[in-house]
């Protein structure tokens, strides 16, 4: 096997093999789990959750998500689709996590 030459490459190969295993036998409930180039953070207050779908890929990515969208506008109930190469913050008041 050839030899790792980064921390990312460490992750890809080994650790993102291991640890849904681990977590499901831990027991440990997981949400939604965005494809691959899909980066989802959120950020929450007391009272508002913003949501932040970054599309790293070269091909729309769809991922599980109800609320305000602030960047496109409009209501997004169920599905975001993040065209490729672009953010979508998506607000929720009222169910910060």
């Amino acid at each position: 096997m050839d030899p790792v030459r980064s921390p990312r490459e460490l992750v890809d190969r080994y650790v993102a093999g291991v640890l849904p295993d681990a977590v499901r036998t831990a027991g440990i409930e997981v949400g939604s789990q965005p494809p691959a180039g899909l980066e989802v953070v959120t950020r929450s207050t007391a009272t508002d959750s913003y949501t932040f779908l970054i599309n790293h890929t070269d091909a729309d990515a769809e991922y599980p998500a109800t609320g305000r969208d602030l960047l496109a506008g409009g209501h997004i109930s169920g599905t975001a689709v993040i065209p490729a190469g672009t953010v979508c913050v998506i607000h929720t008041r009222g169910e910060a996590s």
